[in-house]
């Protein structure tokens, strides 16, 4: 989509504090806009307010990313499927030469990215409670599933068919430690013995960038 201008939330670069990438610099596009309200969400300026980010090219977007001299960019918000022409950015992202993260919670698809699904491009999707759902389109496309250990989340949620199938097909699984919830840490010990014992072997992940407290 040519001409089109993306709402962006806020730019920066930091170390991935999350899942797989953990540790790793990367630069970080948050666009505007979701269509899950999680309790715990981190985030949430990214949907809150009124919209008083910048209205931003993804050609803009490629040269902001490349300014922060990083390999790697993650896509997140908010829900970055929710943009309409994110096909379009991960396209100039890719043929920047970066390898290119979306973070999402799994519910929306975008079918033009079908085109543009490459070796660069790593899709970390969070299913959210209490539906834990997660459109099946997605589902072959999907990089990483991660899950966040909260009061919710039972074994029975990440044992169903979508997420054994993903599973048996080496997309590794992470339950995410909630911070500021000391009794996450026992929820995912227990959640991980329960699904050792179905046959799923998954890893236990804090959020990196909260314990050193940056971005």
């Amino acid at each position: 989509m040519d001409g089109y201008r993306f709402e962006v939330v806020e730019i920066f670069d930091s170390l991935e504090g999350e899942g797989s990438w953990m540790g790793r610099h990367s630069a970080f596009v948050r666009l505007y806009g979701c269509n899950l309200r999680c309790t715990w969400c981190d985030s949430t300026h990214a949907y809150e307010k009124r919209f008083s980010g910048e209205s931003l090219t993804a050609d803009a977007i490629v040269d902001r990313v490349r300014d922060r001299a990083v390999s790697s960019v993650t896509i997140t918000g908010g829900e970055p499927f929710l943009c309409e022409a994110l096909p379009a950015l991960v396209a100039a992202l890719t043929q920047a030469a970066l390898e290119v993260k979306i973070e999402t919670n799994g519910t929306l698809w975008q079918p033009e990215l079908a085109h543009h699904i490459t070796p660069q491009l790593f899709i970390a999707c969070s299913p959210k409670p209490p539906e834990y759902r997660v459109d099946e389109r997605l589902m072959a496309h999907v990089s990483e599933l991660r899950f966040v250990a909260d009061g919710q989340l039972k074994s029975e949620a990440i044992w169903q068919e979508p997420f054994i199938e993903a599973y048996k097909r080496g997309v590794p699984v992470v339950l995410q430690l909630q911070s500021g919830a000391p009794e996450s840490l026992s929820r995912a010990q227990e959640l991980q013995r329960e699904l050792f014992e179905h046959g799923m072997s998954v890893r236990v992940l804090p959020q990196m960038h909260k314990l050193l407290q940056i971005p």
